[in-house]
């Protein structure tokens, strides 16, 4: 029983069936990518698709008003968001102050003035 442990050919299998398990983890793991990566419908083919179901009179005025609404808001609410990641500024450390900015008198004790 020993020696069919140590043998070379249950080893081989060993690590081919490790391989395999390890090609399957990596192939399913990418398919969840290639599924997560897939473009959703835009806003304006949303509107676009709700637009048609109505004229087609799948869906009443009122409906479409009340999803029409939701995707504006939407797209504001992006808008809004891409306004403020493009506005934010760096935080920077203020300049060192010049030796003309400072007072003859702060040699002697006293404090500066501050303008």
């Amino acid at each position: 029983m020993i020696a069919l442990i140590d043998s070379p050919t249950l080893s081989l299998l060993a690590m081919v069936v490790l391989a395999a398990i390890s090609l399957g983890v990596i192939a399913y793991y990418r398919a969840l990518q290639r599924e997560e990566e897939e473009e959703l419908p835009s806003d304006e083919e949303l509107l676009a698709d709700f637009q048609e179901a109505r004229y087609a009179g799948e869906i009443d005025e009122a409906e479409f008003q009340r999803v029409s609404a939701v995707i504006k808001q939407r797209q504001q609410q992006k808008m809004a968001e891409d306004l403020a990641k493009s506005s934010r500024i760096p935080k920077s450390t203020p300049p060192a102050p010049e030796e003309s900015d400072i007072s003859h008198t702060a040699g002697q004790g006293e404090l500066p003035e501050v303008p």
